[in-house]
């Protein structure tokens, strides 16, 4: 099932691990305003300490399972390290609006552990700040408006036009329209930027639905204290009358009001236009157009928040009810073990509070700065004995009183029922299916798949409401264009569903004006990729051109060919994204990129990764574009970018010397005039961006022998985790940077499919296992999912519940050891895959380079060989990798046929 358009939230249950704070089960309470209900479960010691699973902080607790539709996941939290007094928690699916809750205490000591579960349930509107600067929560403007009059939202303009042209592009960061500012006291918590230069446009259209005498326009704005800005307005009617005004408004620092009289307007259809003639910029946040008699009835509330619910004793001795005043939603409590005591904490953040308050357990009332408030249930003690473990159960449920009380009524107080129930849920967990070679590795990426499906929060803003949306780890709160990516790369191996959610969440409809695709952070365009990926995947044409008109809009700004578009700014012709973001590929203290931002050259310098993935995204585009037939013209640009980004870098990126592409450095007027340069003379690009263009294709059959030597030496770019990000024979190398010295998983991804276009069978191999068994080792040693890998000591570094940049460890497992999995490189375009039984698969597929590439294929396990050939039947050279994974050699040269695979 395809998402329908203009829809960037993911498909998930409105319950589901979305807090951005603590780990637990949340509840989208209003997805108009982003607020959210949390119910954390947290494990402590009796008297002792409570163990909050804080979502930010590296702190014992650890995603283990999920389902690809959240209805069951769960985390351990460890009590007493390693796997000596822990907890098990888990959510489960009950009905649509309600959750079964499970916190199994095990005790694998040989003392009895007395311990405790504390159940805290919260209200969170959407925060402001980025957690790491703050906890302020948006208090969104509310008008008060008199009967049959109505809010002009500054948002709801049907033209936005600045006078600088840069404020056009189509390219609006962090999901917000064209000049939107988010802030305080504005209605919906929106304002539009207007006036930093003259003749900056705003129109609106505009119904009066009645008469109007004595009409006024009221204004209401914000700007800095004693500035002023001059705005013409014209209000013209559908019957062709104009009429035009000036105002000067006079800014203040805070939100006010100015208002003009604008004569008898009859009922009708109207344009409202305002033109910027001078002064400072303002923020506007809307209009009201009605009668100057009722103005004085006009004013604006903000919103000020009480998190401090009403409790309503339940149904039972064992259950409540909350009731919040910003919703009408009632949430319902219940708890199966006694005894327990209701407890209340008036302070946010809830850790820091804890720490120092966990041991005060005859204290009902904890308060602090009042900035937010939890209802706690504290289960005390919970006595363990030793080597056994007891489960306690729960249950959380939404809806309208009435629902409530009913839900609550109904939930069983048998154990039994909810392990049955629970038991049932679990089986929904995500069983990547392996060989027994890849047995090995069940564990480790059974943990990679729990933390990226835990890792999704809400709310996030997107285009005026707000989403679900999968991150790299809750500490990014936000959108990021290029490890979202990943995300889906990596969830297409066991969910297309999530892998349609993620690609989704960043293409926009190919008429949006504000983007031509949702941004922020690294201006790496991995969602082409992802595209490709689920169409070798599923072969589904609904999906490919679902989505092709969005990526092709996303490829124009990419390519430079959209009006406003930074990206093709130099007379070479190669691409710079540093108008948008300060990194080129991800890599954030990469020693080119570092010291070019240093040296404030920015303007000036072309990297070779984004030139390189433009001219890769081209050819993935152009094989979409052929197999939806009827776009030829498309076909044309993609071909006619692809020769000249190729001639371009052979032209002025290629070094010879040290057998990497350069950063290209340009002139003031945009000439390119050298590679840029170490101070040692050493051409600056020696790493991972300086082997690019390989991933595009775009090299000389020399080129690439040089480039894979380099990849390879373990002097070099090889190192015993995998492939250095920066060439360890650089004198720009470090032992101790967060991308230089170290390995990551993303990059090493586009070279590993590389090497199998390039028909390099084992080098391919030994990436995907070294980075197999580096996860394994690292998750195994410490349950976590690292972000990066340190060359010097072999230790994992990093977010420590990490799922973006680290998922290609999925793929790769997949691609070696799950049956019924077929993989190519980006040179090879699978038609159709068909299976006839588990020892049987048949690839109709399109090969568009000269090199013999490599297709991985994995059937079930035989104790026979297995045999390769083409649809004339020729023989296929193979090799067996490990019992139920071949590694078949296409012809070289273009090619187009099929290939079979089968035991004998």
């Amino acid at each position: 099932m395809i998402p329908p358009k203009k829809n960037h939230d993911s498909r998930l249950p409105e319950w589901g691990p979305y807090s951005k704070d603590y780990a637990g089960v949340s509840h989208v309470t209003n997805q108009k305003t982003g607020l959210r209900f949390d119910l954390t479960a947290a494990p402590g010691v009796f008297r002792n300490k409570i163990l909050l699973p804080h979502g930010s902080i590296d702190c014992g607790y650890h995603p283990t399972e999920a389902s690809d539709d959240l209805t069951y996941y769960s985390h351990r939290h460890q009590i007493e390290w390693k796997d000596r007094v822990f907890c098990d928690v888990s959510f489960s699916e009950w009905t649509s609006s309600s959750r079964l809750i499970r916190c199994e205490c095990t005790n694998q000591t040989p003392q009895l552990q007395s311990l405790s579960i504390h159940f805290l349930a919260s209200l969170h509107p959407h925060n402001m700040l980025h957690k790491l600067h703050g906890y302020m929560p948006l208090r969104p403007g509310n008008p008060v408006l008199p009967p049959e009059v109505n809010w002009i939202d500054a948002l709801d303009y049907s033209n936005i036009h600045y006078t600088d042209a840069l404020e056009n592009t189509k390219l609006i960061s962090g999901g917000q329209l064209r000049g939107e500012h988010r802030d305080h006291g504005f209605v919906q918590g929106s304002g539009v930027r207007f006036g930093k230069d003259p003749q900056d446009t705003l129109k609106y259209d505009i119904h009066i639905p009645f008469p109007l005498k004595e009409a006024i326009l009221l204004i209401r704005y914000k700007g800095k204290p004693l500035s002023t800005l001059g705005v013409h307005i014209q209000l013209a009617s559908e019957h062709n009358s104009v009429q035009t005004r000036s105002i000067a408004l006079e800014g203040n620092g805070e939100l006010a009001r100015d208002s003009l009289a604008m004569g008898t307007l009859p009922a009708g259809r109207y344009e409202l236009r305002l033109c910027s003639e001078y002064g400072d910029e303002m923020y506007l946040d809307g209009f009201v157009l009605t009668e100057d008699v009722l103005a004085e009835q006009i004013y604006w509330e903000e919103t000020r928040w009480n998190l401090v619910p009403e409790r309503i004793q339940g149904p039972h001795e064992h259950s409540i009810l909350l009731k919040y005043d910003h919703t009408d939603v009632y949430y319902g409590l219940a708890w199966l073990y006694e005894p327990a005591v209701i407890r209340e904490i008036h302070h946010e953040p809830l850790d820091e509070f804890l720490r120092i308050h966990s041991r005060r357990n005859g204290t009902t009332q904890f308060v602090g700065n009042k900035e937010g408030h939890y209802t706690e249930i504290y289960l005390r003690p919970v006595n363990v004995q030793p080597n056994s473990s007891r489960a306690i159960f729960a249950f959380v449920c939404s809806g309208s009183k009435d629902e409530v009380l009913r839900q609550l009524s109904h939930f069983p107080a048998d154990l039994n029922i909810c392990q049955s129930h629970y038991e049932d849920r679990r089986g929904r967990a995500i069983q990547l299916q392996t060989l027994s070679a890849g047995e090995t590795y069940a564990f480790s990426q059974q943990r990679m798949i729990a933390a990226m499906m835990q890792n999704v929060v809400y709310p996030i803003y997107v285009r005026r409401s707000y989403i679900r949306h999968f991150t790299p780890g809750r500490f990014w709160d936000s959108l990021y264009t290029w490890d979202s990516g990943f995300i889906g790369i990596g969830m297409a191996n066991f969910s297309i569903e999530r892998a349609i959610d993620a690609l989704n969440t960043y293409v926009m409809d190919a008429d949006d004006p504000h983007a031509s695709f949702l941004h922020h952070g690294t201006v790496l365009p991995v969602q082409h990729y992802l595209y490709m990926e689920l169409w070798n995947q599923t072969r589904s044409k609904e999906t490919l051109a679902r989505f092709y008109a969005g990526l092709r809009d996303y490829y124009l700004f990419y390519a430079g060919h959209q009006a406003g578009s930074q990206m093709r700014r130099f007379h070479s012709g190669l691409l710079n994204p540093f108008a948008y973001f300060y990194n080129s590929g991800g890599w954030d203290d990469y020693p080119a990129q570092h010291d070019m931002h240093s040296k404030k050259l920015a303007d000036r310098i072309a990297p070779a990764v984004t030139t390189s993935h433009g001219i890769r995204i081209a050819k993935i585009m152009r094989m979409a574009a052929l197999e939806l037939c009827g776009m030829e013209h498309d076909i044309e640009r993609y071909d006619k970018d692809i020769l000249e980004w190729t001639e371009a870098l052979h032209k002025y990126a290629w070094d010879e010397t040290s057998g990497y592409f350069g950063y290209v450095l340009h002139d003031q007027d945009g000439h390119p005039t050298t590679i840029y340069k170490h101070e040692s003379g050493q051409n600056y690009n020696m790493g991972l961006d300086g082997v690019q263009p390989l991933v595009a294709g775009a090299v000389t059959p020399e080129q690439s022998a040089r480039i894979v030597s380099n990849l390879s030496d373990p002097e070099r770019i090889w190192s015993k985790l995998g492939l250095s990000t920066v060439d360890q024979s650089a004198p720009y190398y470090v032992s101790d940077g967060y991308w230089n010295g170290c390995v990551w998983m993303p990059h090493q991804w586009f070279i590993w499919k590389t090497l199998l276009d390039l028909g390099k069978g084992e080098f391919a191999e030994q990436i995907a296992r070294t980075a197999l068994d580096v996860w394994k080792n690292s998750v195994e040693d410490n349950y976590n999912t690292a972000e990066h890998f340190i060359i010097e000591t072999g230790k994992s570094g990093g977010w420590h519940h990490f799922s973006g940049l680290s998922s290609p460890v999925v793929h790769w497992f997949t691609a070696l050891y799950r049956p019924g999995t077929v993989t190519g490189g980006f040179d090879t375009w699978f038609r159709d895959i068909r299976y006839k039984g588990k020892l049987h698969v048949e690839a109709d597929l399109i090969k568009t380079n000269d090199d013999p590439a490599i297709m991985l294929v994995v059937l079930e396990e035989t104790v026979g060989d297995y045999a390769a050939r083409d649809h004339r039947g020729m023989q296929l050279s193979h090799r067996i990798l490990h019992t139920g994974t071949i590694e078949v050699e296409l012809p070289a040269g273009t090619w187009e046929g099929t290939v079979i695979v089968n035991a004998e």
